[in-house]
């Protein structure tokens, strides 16, 4: 698994398709937060001219399962079992800040939420999520 370190050097993230789908920037971290930015452009807009807002979705979910990875362990992977959006205000284009953060952890089950916000610091949406631990297989030692 590719992994991404943030700004400030915080804990290791886990490199997705979408962070380079978006365009994604983790500007910090720590165990069980991030802190992210992106600048949506026409592509991610709706017929308003205003950002999508499946397109806020995918970022909260993001940056909330990013949060999450900052305290899993090695093997495990994590999906999202349930992500709860609030739509505060509408997303113009341009630069969206989100943070997240670990609300609580357990063995099999871990919630999060998060936010995004516009480069004045008004709260566009927020979000909910809770994630699956899942073992995922380790990678075979070599043989010689």
């Amino acid at each position: 698994m590719d992994v991404i370190r943030p700004e400030n050097q915080g804990p290791p993230l886990v490199k997705t398709p979408t962070v380079n789908t978006f365009g994604i920037r983790y500007l910090r971290s720590g165990p069980g937060w991030v802190e992210a930015e992106f600048t949506p452009d026409q592509r991610f807009s709706n017929n308003f001219g205003l950002v999508q807002g499946g397109v806020l979705a995918v970022f909260l979910d993001n940056i909330m399962g990013q949060s999450c990875y900052t305290l899993a362990e090695q093997e495990q992977s994590l999906t999202t079992t349930s992500l709860n959006l609030q739509f505060l205000e509408p997303a113009s284009l341009g630069l969206l800040k989100g943070s997240a953060r670990v609300v609580k952890k357990g063995r099999r089950m871990v919630f999060a939420e998060g936010e995004v916000q516009d480069a004045r610091g008004h709260v566009l949406a927020r979000a909910t999520a809770a994630m699956l631990v899942i073992r995922r297989p380790r990678t075979p030692a070599p043989t010689s």
